[in-house]
């Protein structure tokens, strides 16, 4: 394979400043609650919801990351389950399931401003996976791109 792109991607620089703000907004929700909270008094459906999010983005992350092991080792471009959806679908399991579910189950809009830190890193450095995912599978990939349903991620 061309370049020097690592199965892991951008994914680590992504990663680690996303889980250090993660973590300082669920730190500064508890030092300061209720200050963040969603509710005065938030119910078991809020808590159910977000666990039920929270299990969905962990299998679009689980489920895309073994087919992205299985694409990297056999040089295949993934075009089919969440990557008809999604051309980045663990990022979005984070950013629309992960994140939004951990805010409901712990009543932060703090931690909900995660999703948008997340993203917002996903969208300064995704560019150099895109790139390298061109120069790899060409006119393949850029078919692919047309055809993929959210262009979002």
């Amino acid at each position: 394979m061309k370049g020097n792109m690592t199965v892991m991607g951008v994914a680590p620089l992504i990663a680690v400043p996303s889980f250090l703000y993660l973590g300082a907004a669920i730190a500064l929700h508890y030092a300061l609650f209720p200050l963040f909270a969603f509710t005065p008094a938030p119910g078991l459906a809020m808590r159910i919801a977000g666990a039920v999010l929270i299990a969905f983005g962990l299998f679009m992350l689980v489920y895309s990351g073994l087919g992205v092991l299985y694409a990297f080792r056999t040089q295949r471009l993934l075009t089919g389950g969440f990557f008809a959806v999604f051309p980045n679908p663990m990022y979005a399991g984070f950013v629309l399931a992960i994140v939004p579910g951990l805010a409901l189950v712990l009543d932060s809009w703090l931690v909900l401003t995660g999703s948008a830190v997340l993203y917002a890193l996903f969208r300064a450095l995704i560019p150099s996976e895109d790139r390298w995912l061109k120069e790899q599978f060409g006119a393949q990939y850029d078919e692919y791109r047309k055809r993929v349903l959210v262009k979002a991620f």
